[in-house]
């Protein structure tokens, strides 16, 4: 009943002091407020955490404000909730305040100074005229103290709470000897960054071995302070089918508010490894040993369908190379319902424009360099019948016939030229680099 009577007094003291915060002045007022409420009573540690609540109350609206953040010698400022206005109403009396939260972790023992805070501006007063206003906290000092010599971890740690929880996969009842368990642990640690926080570690024991580890970290800002959380899964693998004592995990830290030493506890585990399953031991070893041997052989199947891919699909590239093209086969019908020399030239020079786009403007003589000497020849007995009055009549089918027949042989020389040069840079040594090259000259 004492307990919960001082409970309830310093509830109520808090909840006083929250009021007196808020009430709302004549005039703006800035107001610096150092929490916890122990920090100022007996002082801080290095690197515990001092929430610094910097709120200007105003009963009108601000139209401009000036403020800037202090600067702290010997500590590391953290931004918990950025400045912001917003209007507040205080027993039914209407106000605005302007509020920001720091976390400050001081780096070294000593004395730690909130400088002097001053904020400048306008407020529209009800009427809507502008009034300018300048208002600031005092300094304040804070004793830092150094490590406790108390202590007794190596790791000094300052934290309000650390609460540690964890899960086991599979249930540590259904684990067989010579199988795996996991055990995944949540360290949620109040009022320190992970840059402070110590390595989170299972330990191996008789009977078991760590086989494997993963993790995650992560930080989150609140308007309290910094909450650290660390995230770590381990892998034990259960030696024997005695029983297994997993140790526990213990996290030493220094609680500021009760200003003595604190331990978070993981309790350890007992575990009764179920006997092993000869026979399904057996037959998994086989079902794997088959799994490898199937997979070799699907490996060697596709080693040996390389090649012959390539093989098919350069027969294919030969094909797609003799086979003839959309220009090819309107060449062949144009001229064989030909009704003059004119008509059959006029396809050919379609035909030239469409086989070689990339000649400008001199498509034929391009396919009379492409076509070889037969081609070459069908399309110039082509051209003399239209323009030749001593050239003998054409036969414009057998013309056209003759200059497809050409292409697709010059397709197929070019398509061979190709694989050719691209076989020999395969197997042509490098050059040598010029540092080399002069090297060996020398």
């Amino acid at each position: 009943m004492r307990v919960l009577g001082v409970f309830c007094i310093l509830l109520a003291h808090i909840a006083t002091a929250r009021a007196q915060e808020d009430v709302i002045p004549l005039d703006p007022e800035l107001r610096v407020i150092v929490e916890p409420f122990h920090v100022l009573r007996n002082g801080a540690y290095v690197q515990g955490q001092i929430r610094l609540r910097i709120l200007l109350l105003s009963p009108h609206p601000f139209e401009t404000l000036h403020f800037q953040q202090p600067m702290l010698d010997g500590a590391t400022v953290v931004t918990l909730s950025p400045p912001r206005t917003r209007a507040i109403t205080h027993y039914s009396k209407p106000g605005f305040g302007y509020e920001t939260t720091l976390a400050v972790f001081p780096e070294r023992s000593g004395t730690l100074t909130i400088p002097d805070i001053t904020i400048t501006g306008e407020t529209v007063s009800a009427e809507g005229g502008s009034e300018s206003f300048s208002t600031h906290g005092d300094a304040t000092e804070i004793p830092v103290h150094p490590i406790d010599p108390s202590f007794a971890d190596k790791w000094w740690l300052v934290a309000n709470e650390i609460q540690i929880e964890e899960q086991w996969t599979p249930a540590p009842d259904t684990v067989v000897a010579g199988g795996v368990v996991e055990r995944r642990v949540v360290m949620t640690v109040d009022g320190a960054r992970l840059a402070q926080l110590p390595p989170l570690t299972q330990s191996e024991g008789d009977g078991y071995a760590v086989v494997g580890e993963t993790g995650q970290q992560s930080m989150e800002l609140t308007k309290l302070g910094v909450v650290s959380r660390v995230e770590r899964a381990w892998q034990l693998r259960m030696l024997s089918d005695n029983v297994v004592k997993v140790s526990p995990i213990l996290v030493d830290y220094w609680d500021p508010g009760a200003n003595q030493a604190a331990v978070a506890t993981l309790p350890g585990k007992r575990i009764e490894p179920l006997a092993r399953d000869v026979a399904a031991a057996a037959e998994g070893l086989i079902e794997e040993a088959a799994s490898t041997h199937r997979g070799r052989q699907l490996g060697a199947l596709l080693l040996m369908a390389i090649p012959v891919l390539v093989l098919v699909g350069l027969l294919l590239s030969l094909v797609f190379c003799m086979w003839p093209t959309r220009a090819d086969r309107t060449l062949v019908r144009a001229c064989r319902s030909a009704d003059s020399p004119s008509d059959g030239f006029a396809a050919a020079l379609d035909w030239a424009r469409a086989t070689y786009p990339k000649s400008g403007g001199v498509p034929l003589a391009t396919a009379r360099a492409n076509l070889g000497a037969r081609g070459a020849a069908a399309l110039t007995r082509m051209q003399s019948a239209l323009f030749s009055r001593t050239a003998p009549t054409a036969d414009m089918d057998l013309d056209a016939r003759e200059i497809v027949r050409a292409a697709r042989r010059a397709r197929l020389r070019s398509f061979v030229r190709r694989i050719a040069a691209w076989l020999s840079g395969a197997v042509q040594a490098r050059p040598l680099e010029p540092r080399a090259r002069s090297a060996r000259r020398a």
